[in-house]
């Protein structure tokens, strides 16, 4: 079954891996191999396996386990649709397109096959409007302080206030070890960000507050956390032993739609409370081009052009009366 790159999963993933086709699992292994000794980052290697078993349980469920090399266009396309049934929107659909074409077309090379099924399916409509957007009032903001205390999630209340108060990406917020933290300076050194680049975070007085708590609730419960601040839940077996690992990208994007159902935003993304820091940051008269600098921004025209509420005619109102023009 190719234990060597699988048994770095979870109980369910082995589930999965157990019951289909062993062909398919061979050829998916073959891939993780090549993947593997290509420099890839731990978390693209991850969500390229979690793609590839997505994939397999469905051929599995729906086409009688046979084999990859011969699905059709018709049946790639049943499977896109079913994505969109399950709520996947179409940039995230186009994004596992790509996954899966790279996984044929390496196929391909290795002349396993002579079809890449993806191919001659086009791409979803992808948005690229602002509507996608939403930026958190001061409003709202006190009605998740008020419901979040009330909501006794110690560790959802500080990922909402710690993603609003720093302004960070959500790769960055989601590996953030403890010992990173400097608490009398209300600061996060060394965070790995996007493209391996590493940043400084700062956070407010009301959040460092809040990062104790968890931190001490979780010391007297006896939890062990593995040294995140948001950890995952699932048990990972390496080695044959329970590895702790931080959350993912997906467990950060359900937290903030339950956040965002609670001031009467359940489309709120992770993203959303970097547009929100920013918006507010300007609002209360900062500095753009300081505010690109916390948002580590390498252009102030991304800040300019995609994190400004461009619509908010009263706070123009407001900036422009402090100059009696």
């Amino acid at each position: 079954m190719g234990e060597s790159i699988f048994k770095d999963v979870t109980l369910k993933r082995k589930e999965i891996l157990n019951k289909v086709n062993p062909e398919n699992v061979e050829l998916a292994q073959s891939y993780l191999k090549y993947i593997n000794i290509s420099s890839f980052e731990k978390h693209t290697v991850s969500s390229k396996i979690q793609l590839l078993l997505h994939f397999l349980n469905y051929i599995h469920e729906n086409l009688d386990d046979k084999l990859l090399t011969d699905i059709t266009v018709a049946e790639m396309e049943n499977y896109l649709l079913y994505l969109g049934k399950c709520g996947l929107q179409p940039n995230s659909i186009s994004t596992k397109m790509n996954g899966l074409s790279v996984f044929y077309k390496f196929l391909i090379n290795k002349g396993v096959t002579m079809f890449n099924p993806i191919y001659y399916i086009p791409k979803p409509h992808k948005l690229k409007t602002d509507d996608h957007r939403h930026f958190l009032t001061e409003k709202q903001v006190e009605i998740l302080k008020e419901k979040l205390e009330q909501n006794s999630d110690r560790t959802l209340q500080v990922y909402a206030f710690f993603s609003l108060s720093t302004g960070a990406r959500v790769t960055a917020v989601s590996s953030i070890r403890w010992e990173q933290i400097d608490f009398e300076k209300r600061m996060v050194y060394k965070v790995k960000e996007k493209f391996s680049n590493y940043c400084t975070l700062c956070f407010s007085e009301y959040v460092k507050d809040l990062l104790l708590k968890l931190r001490t609730e979780r010391e007297q419960n006896r939890i062990n956390d593995g040294g995140w601040v948001f950890y995952s839940p699932v048990k990972f077996y390496k080695d044959n032993c329970v590895e702790i690992r931080h959350v993912n990208s997906n467990t950060l994007g359900k937290w903030a739609h339950k956040v965002g159902a609670m001031c009467g935003v359940p489309e709120l993304t992770p993203h959303d409370f970097r547009y929100s820091c920013c918006n507010m940051l300007l609002q209360k008269g900062g500095d753009i081009a300081i505010t690109s600098l916390i948002l580590h921004h390498k252009n102030i025209s991304t800040t300019l052009h995609h994190y400004c509420k461009k619509d908010d005619v009263e706070f123009m109102r407001q900036y422009k009366d402090q100059f009696g023009i």
